[in-house]
């Protein structure tokens, strides 16, 4: 993991966001330290932990032909088992 270091002015507040990417299951556990200047307390030390996990899909078909399909939009499908829907969800805020 980097260490970059942010200095944050007196009286000030900042948000700090840590982002995962993982292309395996794992198990994450760090701590980071925030050290505090001209302070009785030094250092400040916090946990992240996280556990990313194996997406599990199960198609009962190999081959699906969307054509053009639009996110939160359903689409129709044609199957042996009849007329079925499926909506394409963007989680990951791509544009698109």
């Amino acid at each position: 993991m980097d260490s970059p270091e942010l200095v944050i002015q007196a009286n000030s507040r900042i948000e700090v966001l840590i982002q995962l990417d993982a292309r395996k299951p794992e198990f994450f556990n760090e701590y980071f330290e925030i050290m505090v200047a001209n302070s009785p307390i030094s250092s400040l030390f916090y946990q992240i932990i996280a556990e990313i996990q194996k997406p599990m899909v199960a198609l009962n078909k190999e081959l699906i032909n969307l054509g053009r399909i639009y996110a939160g939009v359903p689409e129709k499908i044609e199957s042996d088992a009849g007329e079925r829907h499926i909506v394409l969800f963007n989680y990951g805020n791509i544009p698109a």
